[in-house]
């Protein structure tokens, strides 16, 4: 347990960039802005008392982005050093196994990593706009690299179309080059003769948006494409037809989003530099802001010395003026990543941040947003 002064305990002192559940939401694993991969296990809500179990060792610099698949437990991970593995607990530790990406001309470093729904393969976006589909060649025991490129810039956030059937064939990305690009992520070698939209890399559709691309997610039907941009502004595509031509665009008073999930079919949560997270939510085609999180602090009596020293705590400078930061937010600075926890109508996420927190927030703490 770590605490820093005048603060409640959290989990480290250090950013969280990323963090990712097994399965059965027992353990987590995440990055602190370093080489090494945590795991903890979770007991709680308290972030601040779960207990490290491992430590994977293999980067040689900053991880950038993990995924941890539910299906075969196996980890993906991708950092500055070029460099991504797939590990996997044998024997009671886990173990790399580097994937084979530099002899496509890969001098970028991988930006986001993320399994297929089957997690036959995984897909990664790098720092060239480059797009990788990855999966392991039994003939030769290594997971090798397929793709192209596929934005002018690099690849900030990609997810995966929910598929039918085990496929997994549509992959959807986005870029600071302000685009959502939807291609074709068919591998004959994984996927075997199916219907198919062509090979690895070719084009479906495009979706110009009016700021860098932070990150995108589908709903788990598979009919919405969620979309946050550097501009404050959040978008969906109906991706229920294959003309992506229906969309709309919500442009916000906050700050800039950093992540975004769906926490069931209609409903999305999103949280950036305000430092709590938000909920949109679906009603008769239209999305709407509905509510958000915020933490239930007591007050206490200050003196004037206190309430002196306390408002330039409070206060920071931004764009030569002084902005007033919420004291009801539970993190205490910038929210770098949301986690799903359950999905459905009760559902429940994590938030991690640059302030070393993991906070777990559920549908019913949700209360009506008043900006």
């Amino acid at each position: 347990m770590l605490k820093k002064k005048d603060e409640a305990p959290t989990l480290s002192l250090s950013a969280i960039s990323c963090h990712a559940y097994n399965s059965d939401r027992t353990q987590v694993a995440l990055s602190l802005n370093d080489a090494k991969i945590l795991i903890y296990d979770v007991e709680g809500t308290d972030s601040a008392k779960w207990k490290l179990a491992h430590t994977l060792e293999a980067h040689d610099m900053t991880v950038l982005d993990i995924n941890w698949g539910s299906k075969t437990n196996n980890i993906v991970s991708c950092s500055e050093d070029l460099t991504a593995y797939v590990w996997q607990f044998i024997d009671g530790k886990w173990k790399a196994e580097l994937v084979v990406m530099d002899s496509k001309g890969c001098s970028y470093a991988g930006l986001r990593v993320k399994w297929s729904p089957a997690e036959k393969k995984f897909a990664i976006g790098t720092g060239s706009g480059r797009v990788f589909v990855c999966y392991f060649d039994s003939t030769n025991s290594w997971w090798v690299a397929k793709g192209g490129k596929a934005h002018t810039s690099s690849v900030t956030a990609l997810d995966w179309m929910p598929g039918g059937d085990g496929c997994d064939l549509i992959l959807a990305t986005g870029s600071t080059d302000c685009r959502l690009n939807i291609t074709s992520a068919y591998l004959k070698p994984v996927d075997g003769k199916v219907a198919n939209p062509g090979k690895a890399g070719k084009s479906i559709g495009s979706i110009s948006l009016k700021g860098w691309v932070h990150d995108i997610a589908f709903s788990a039907d598979g009919n919405t494409l969620a979309a946050v941009s550097h501009d404050s502004s959040i978008s969906w595509v109906d991706t229920s037809s294959t003309s992506y031509d229906k969309s709309q665009t919500l442009k916000l008073n906050l700050l800039p989003f950093n992540s975004v999930i769906f926490v069931s079919d209609d409903t999305c949560v999103a949280g950036g530099n305000d430092f709590y997270p938000v909920a949109f939510k679906k009603t008769d085609d239209k999305w709407e802001l509905v509510g958000k999180w915020v933490a239930t602090r007591s007050v206490e009596k200050k003196t004037s010395a206190s309430k002196a020293m306390a408002m330039f705590q409070d206060q920071e400078t931004f764009g030569g003026a002084q902005v007033k930061k919420a004291a009801s937010t539970h993190h205490r600075s910038a929210i770098t990543r949301l986690a799903l926890i359950k999905y459905g109508s009760s559902f429940s996420f994590s938030s991690c941040g640059s302030d070393g927190a993991i906070y777990v927030f559920k549908a019913a703490d949700m209360v009506p947003f008043d900006e």
